[in-house]
């Protein structure tokens, strides 16, 4: 059961992500996204595929981008 829960919190998350991800091309365009993407890893620790899990630190540094 815990299994199964951990692979729906990881798929729901990976669909947040990919979600953010598109938003993200469609208001900054690739290349901006890109930059955007860097800065938040170097910055904060939060990888693309983090971006569920750390939502908050995520708006926090897209905020400060």
């Amino acid at each position: 059961m815990n299994t199964t829960t951990n692979q729906q919190t990881h798929k729901e998350n990976e669909k947040i992500s990919r979600i953010i991800d598109r938003v993200m091309r469609q208001v900054f365009g690739d290349e901006a996204a890109r930059l955007i993407y860097r800065y938040l890893e170097s910055n904060y620790s939060v990888r693309r595929d983090e971006i569920a899990e750390k939502i908050d630190l995520f708006a926090k540094g897209l905020e400060d981008c």
